[in-house]
């Protein structure tokens, strides 16, 4: 199982705290800000490390620059992530909408679900944004909502700790235990 992890000064920490909590692989997230190059990032033997961009919807004209670059690259929950079959994981943005009346306003609906299957998307949630929430039942109640829509329509999803630091990241039997209970 892998794990995304933003890429900061304590990444040899991550490393190691990634290989007790029982990963494969761990992917390191770098903002457009502070990407470092390839080859100075460590190297480590017993885990398998790859590298992804956060990219920002203003900086999709540079697409085919950070697909050279990094292994993965990831959007956040736009229309244009969406349809754009150069991302590999798009994270719905929870945040952003307000709940209706009668309805969850989570994000994503069912044209979404089906463009991630048509152009190959994995939807992650990002299981940091849940941490730190205010409204955790309404986090999980919308996380639950977007699962269902994947599910019904087959598109790939999956939830990874988008750590800053190594006390935030979570073993790979807690993300499948979420999972199992988002269904």
């Amino acid at each position: 199982m892998r794990d995304f992890v933003y890429f900061s000064e304590n990444a040899e920490q991550m490393l190691e705290r990634a290989v007790s909590l029982g990963f494969s692989e761990l992917v390191l997230v770098f903002a457009e800000k502070n990407m470092v190059e390839k080859d100075n990032i460590l190297k480590n033997s017993k885990i398998v490390l790859k590298t992804a961009i956060m990219l920002p919807e203003k900086s999709f004209a540079k697409l085919q620059k950070y697909k050279k670059i990094f292994d993965y690259i990831i959007a956040e929950g736009t229309r244009k992530a969406f349809e754009t079959k150069q991302i590999d994981f798009v994270i719905p943005d929870f945040t952003a909408f307000k709940d209706h009346t009668h309805y969850r306003q989570s994000g994503m609906d069912q044209i979404y679900a089906k463009l991630a299957k048509k152009n190959n998307l994995t939807v992650l949630f990002d299981f940091s944004l849940l941490l730190e929430s205010k409204n955790k039942q309404s986090m999980v109640g919308r996380m639950m909502q977007d699962v269902a829509l994947c599910k019904k329509y087959k598109a790939a999803y999956g939830i990874a700790s988008f750590a800053k630091t190594p006390s935030a990241m979570r073993s790979s039997g807690d993300f499948s235990a979420f999972l199992r209970t988002l269904q």
